[in-house]
């Protein structure tokens, strides 16, 4: 699941911390595909009491990802997107289709929820705010990973500066989030009459989703 939709299984928690946890293994991996943020058991003796509310927000994040991925709506709309894709006759997109479906789900879900509870991305990005940094410095410390601090702190900056969740409401920008994802496995951009082909198809795809339970997803 992607940020907003975490927040909202969790949306009532008022820690900063635990927030900024339950999306941690994305951005701990959105920094770099290298690095990791774990789940870990939180009666461990050896976890220092100020990572805590952070180590718990990364254990929900797992918890939530696993019930998700498992669950028969995730394959099931990941399917039904994947063949909208293929419908399009993408002309630079010649396989990955069902892990860019899932991508889209994922970008989608949070656009459906942004559009369905007013306040609540003000809400995830305003307790991202009230984090202390100091938390994450100290959490790479202790994975004695010290050399990466200051390039997560950027990473971490960008991300709460961007507000990447306000941009999924613009077809292109959305359909340019799928593109940033397409780099991963691929060495050149989509083409801009492919990209324009999914933008134009979002809308098709969000009316499929508009009506979620999310309550009953898992």
């Amino acid at each position: 699941m992607n940020y907003l939709s975490h927040f909202y299984y969790d949306r009532h928690e008022n820690r900063p911390d635990f927030i900024v946890g339950s999306v941690y293994p994305d951005l701990v991996s959105g920094y770099s595909r290298k690095l990791k943020a774990p789940a870990l058991d939180l009666e461990d003796t050896s976890l220092l009491p100020q990572l805590r509310n952070l180590q718990e927000g990364i254990n929900r994040h797992h918890f939530i990802d696993k019930k998700f991925h498992a669950s028969d709506f995730f394959e099931d709309r990941t399917t039904q997107i994947k063949k909208q894709l293929l419908a399009l006759e993408l002309e630079g997109v010649e396989r990955y289709y069902y892990f860019y479906a899932h991508i889209l789900l994922e970008l989608l879900l949070d656009r459906v929820l942004h559009k369905r509870y007013e306040k609540m991305t003000d809400r995830f990005y305003d307790l991202f705010e009230q984090a202390d940094f100091q938390t994450s410095i100290l959490y790479f410390q202790e994975r004695e990973l010290e050399e990466h601090v200051d390039g997560f702190r950027q990473f971490y900056e960008f991300f709460k500066s961007k507000k990447f969740v306000y941009k999924y409401q613009d077809n292109w920008l959305l359909a340019k989030a799928l593109n940033k994802v397409h780099l991963r496995v691929n060495p050149q951009e989509m083409l801009e009459s492919d990209l324009a082909k999914i933008a134009e198809a979002i809308d098709g795809m969000e009316a499929d989703l508009m009506k979620v339970d999310f309550d009953g997803i898992f």
